[in-house]
């Protein structure tokens, strides 16, 4: 049985590569938290987590942190974040 996408459901959102690039080594918060913010849904950890239904405010904290270091967000804070390495996709054609 095969699939294609649906035409049209709703609104788009642009979702950067190094999303992508961590799909294999990211789990499954932290991959929808990565969506939740670029879908608009804020930075607020506690939030975060009732809306994603993460199991506590530091699995949202994490997350955050993770894309921090992965160069999806960038901290209000002055201390330096902890980098995280990504594998580079091959260009889109």
């Amino acid at each position: 049985m095969g699939y294609r996408l649906a035409e049209q459901n709703g609104e788009s959102v642009a979702v950067p590569r190094l999303v992508f690039a961590h799909l294999a080594r990211a789990d499954g918060d932290t991959i929808r938290a990565a969506l939740y913010l670029l879908g608009g849904g804020g930075t607020d950890p506690r939030t975060m987590a009732r809306d994603l239904g993460m199991p506590s405010i530091e699995a949202a904290k994490r997350a955050m942190q993770y894309w921090a270091g992965a160069g999806l967000l960038v901290s209000d804070r002055d201390a330096p974040l902890p980098k995280t390495e990504c594998r580079k996709l091959p260009p889109s054609t």
